[in-house]
């Protein structure tokens, strides 16, 4: 990453990319197929600004961390 962003930034992008997400889920009724193309976009995008050092090194850290990541806890509204 080549531009600083505050936390706030990063939060913002981060709660709008969520909020298309879970929107699109609802839509769609496939959480996996929202997902899937979420990771490809994600993937195209590294391997277009990393070099291809830098983009193997990043889906190394991807695959160690894997066991890192919580799931989102959905709560249902009556």
């Amino acid at each position: 990453m080549t531009k600083k962003f505050s936390e706030d930034n990063l939060k913002e992008i981060y709660d709008q990319l969520f909020d298309k997400s879970a929107e699109l889920i609802l839509k769609y009724e496939d959480a996996q197929v929202v997902a899937s193309t979420l990771m490809a976009q994600a993937i195209r995008l590294y391997k277009t600004i990393l070099t291809p050092q830098e983009f193997e090194e990043m889906l190394e850290v991807v695959l160690n961390t894997s066991k890192q990541v919580e799931p989102f806890i959905f709560h249902k509204l009556h």
